[in-house]
């Protein structure tokens, strides 16, 4: 039903318009569980279309059309999450379920690449997929949608037009809309188990798509599909047996569901069934094994020489060698039931009073211990006479269990861990006791749990002596490692020694304030006396005599200076109080020249004598006052930094030369600053001409470092050269995002 047409109409008719378009069948079919319509994936959706839309391809002199194209370079669309950001003002997040919700929904998928742009390399570039069969779907009239009622009251008249000539409208060629078949690229070997998944027939529910089947020969390959439709039929097997278990409705669901989370069977003999006398293949319909999910332990990194979890492994990798095994060991039970059974055959004819008992006696699971060796036998004899020290002795199958899966090697480390707890819990009451050897001793093999080494000891040793007496609060220590909080670094007591006192020392240094690094010295006498006993300690330990009565005598010496310093300041504040009208008249402060060293006066004498490239010398009074409050060793540094400034300022005419001496040493022993070194200026330069190459607006390069703007991480020039260079490196590869690497390298 139309209506007369208007002028408003009229003109938005003659309006050409082109861009995404959101049908209204959409609305009906983009629905959540809840039955909202997701209006973010329905947008996202319209500009994957757009985008996947033909374009015309026309002759430029006779307007005739020649052909259609396409709007991409590459096969599949290549877009970020920062695209649709921008385009349509959502978050990460959003725009991240949005694409998930549609994938779910069979309309698009998606595929992650490494890619090469001009010489660089570009990890998990996202690509975006699209089947025109779903989308026709979802485009096409549904029954379902509700026909709005529309009033038809009003009069119609008959419109008129102007008179215009009519020309033939000109039809596109609608091109055969073709899906990716990753089929082309099988092997027999691959299309023949194709064609198996799609003839199973599952208990409940549809079959397998072909969509589903060939991306997941495509992603996981053939044995992990097997494993997880062995894990389908087992499960299946237990709805059947137990009406409380929930049966499978949907086969495809459950088995991608099996292959994402790594879901394996739980292995058993078969002689402990009676009615299993013929073994089923791994992906059978027939299979009783039981689901577990196998939990990786973890695993030593070669690299760091650091306990690290295999969380972050495909699970399938951890386990494969496992189950291995597990066939192995049921083609061994399966031999010895055949074997068993012939037997049974061959005496059937002859008569026996036991025949019947025999027959009616239970099977029994594999001995074994009867393929133990000598040196396998004793460990079970050591094992079963373990007293522990807390509760029940450890069980025979358990052992046998751990000899024969684990090895007598991992079982002796697993010990070790269970004695090292053990003891931990009688030094101190608040580490709790191991209730069972049996259940401790199995999980430290499961992950594979390794003791406490003398080196990590020493190593947890240091750390806690080096906390003391810096005196960091950020610095954390635990059991397995210690950690700065401020940074998010950790260094495990695994380590050698020696890189572990190097690397927390350097990290000190290169992260911490100035005030942070203030050592404690033998200047004032209590840190001195706890610096002799740490001495002490230390000479003990080596035997050397000699340097202990050495540093006893430079402590006293640094005693009686502190006790005369201080006995001057009582007198001198004696006669200020004794005296108060004389001082007064004279007006002249305590001289603190007095209570210098000759070291000190030697160097005040040197400060007054140092000729500024600009402005006044160093007066007396800012000399000794730097010497009383920060010492010699840090007005060397500020002086260095002083330098380096003017030496900048005389290369390069943009560089300010300082003002004044004592403004700017002032100032940088205030702030702590510290010189520039040779690989610091290296560093910088690496940054300025990593920005340079590839035109990156959002690095920030200042006196001591570079900052992304955008996260506001900062890379500072103190750095070693290699961790500086990798930083940035990876920073601008897993954090800019594609657009933005494109727009650099282009």
């Amino acid at each position: 039903m139309s209506y007369p047409i208007n002028t408003t109409v009229r003109e938005i008719g003659e309006i050409v318009t082109e861009g995404n378009i959101i049908p209204n069948e959409w609305y009906y079919h983009l629905k959540n569980e809840k039955g909202k319509i997701q209006t973010n994936a329905a947008l996202i959706l319209a500009d994957i279309v757009f985008w996947y839309s033909p374009i015309p391809i026309y002759d430029i002199k006779t307007s005739e059309l020649l052909d259609l194209g396409k709007r991409f370079k590459g096969d599949l669309l290549q877009l970020n999450y920062k695209y649709f950001n921008n385009k349509f003002g959502f978050t990460e997040a959003q725009s991240r379920s949005a694409l998930i919700f549609l994938e779910e929904k069979g309309l698009i998928f998606r595929e992650f690449h490494d890619i090469d742009i001009g010489g660089i390399s570009l990890n998990n570039v996202m690509h975006i997929g699209i089947y025109p069969q779903k989308i026709a779907e979802i485009t096409g009239k549904s029954d379902h949608l509700p026909i709005p009622s529309i009033d038809t009251t009003a009069p119609q008249q008959p419109l008129k037009l102007p008179e215009t000539q009519k020309t033939e409208p000109l039809l596109m060629p609608k091109p055969k809309a073709k899906e990716k078949d990753w089929t082309t690229k099988y092997t027999d070997e691959q299309k023949a188990f194709l064609d198996y998944l799609l003839n199973i027939k599952p208990e409940v529910g549809d079959p397998i798509e072909r969509d589903h089947a060939t991306w997941w020969i495509k992603s996981y390959g053939i044995e992990k599909i097997k494993i997880a439709l062995q894990v389908y039929w087992q499960r299946v097997e237990k709805a059947k047996q137990d009406s409380t278990s929930p049966m499978p409705k949907h086969i495809g669901k459950y088995v991608r569901k099996a292959l994402n989370d790594g879901t394996l069977p739980v292995p058993f003999p078969a002689a402990i069934k009676e009615e299993t006398q013929s073994k089923a293949p791994p992906c059978s319909e027939k299979s009783n094994q039981v689901v577990k999910k196998i939990v990786p332990g973890p695993k030593k990194n070669s690299t760091t020489y650091t306990d690290i979890s295999m969380i972050s492994m495909n699970v399938n990798e951890v386990n494969d060698g496992e189950s291995v095994t597990f066939q192995k060991e049921i083609q061994v039970a399966n031999k010895e039931e055949s074997k068993k059974e012939e037997a049974a055959k061959q005496k059937l004819n002859e008569p026996s009073s036991n025949h019947q008992a025999s027959c009616q006696k239970k099977r029994t699971s594999p001995d074994w211990k009867a393929s133990f060796t000598e040196e396998e036998r004793k460990f079970l004899a050591f094992l079963l006479s373990i007293i522990p020290a807390k509760g029940e002795s450890i069980e025979e199958k358990h052992a046998t269990w751990w000899i024969k899966h684990f090895g007598i090697a991992a079982i002796n480390v697993a010990l070790q861990v269970y004695w090292q707890q053990v003891g931990k819990a009688k030094k101190d009451s608040k580490v709790p006791m191991p209730m069972s050897i049996g259940a401790y001793v199995r999980e430290a093999l499961n992950k594979g749990t390794q003791p406490f080494s003398e080196a990590d000891q020493r190593n947890k040793a240091f750390a806690e002596q080096f906390n003391r007496r810096v005196g960091l609060d950020s610095l954390t220590i635990t059991e397995k490692y210690c950690r700065f909080e401020e940074l998010g670094k950790e260094w495990y007591y695994s380590m050698s020694e020696k890189l572990f006192q190097e690397s927390l020392r350097s990290t000190f240094e290169n992260y911490c304030s100035q005030s942070e690094r203030e050592w404690q010295t033998c200047v004032v006498l209590n840190d001195g006396i706890q610096t002799i006993q740490e001495k002490i300690e230390k000479s003990e330990h080596d035997n050397n005599e000699r340097e202990l009565i050495t540093f006893q005598k430079e402590i006293q010496a640094a005693s009686k200076e502190e006790s005369k310093k201080e006995e001057a300041k009582q007198k001198a504040n004696e006669l200020t109080h004794s005296h108060p009208a004389s001082y007064q008249k004279k007006n002249s402060p305590i001289n603190e020249k007095a209570f210098f060293t000759k070291e000190e006066r030697n160097y005040l004498a040197y400060l007054l004598n140092i000729d500024p490239e600009i402005g006044e010398s160093i007066k007396e009074e800012h000399a000794t006052d730097w010497l009383k409050h920060f010492g010699i060793a840090k007005i060397k540094i500020a002086l260095q930094v002083y330098w380096q400034q003017v030496d900048k300022a005389k290369k390069d005419s943009e560089v300010s030369m300082p003002a004044s001496i004592v403004t700017y040493v002032t100032e940088a022993l205030n702030k702590g600053t510290k010189p520039y070194r040779e690989f610091d200026h290296k560093n910088k330069a690496f940054a300025e001409q990593f920005k340079g190459q590839l035109g990156w607006s959002g690095l920030t390069i200042t006196e001591k470092y570079c900052q992304v703007e955008e996260f506001g991480k900062k890379f500072y020039y103190n750095l070693p050269e290699e961790l500086f260079k990798e930083s940035l490196k990876s920073t601008f590869e897993n954090y800019c995002s594609q657009s933005e690497r494109q727009s650099c390298v282009a």
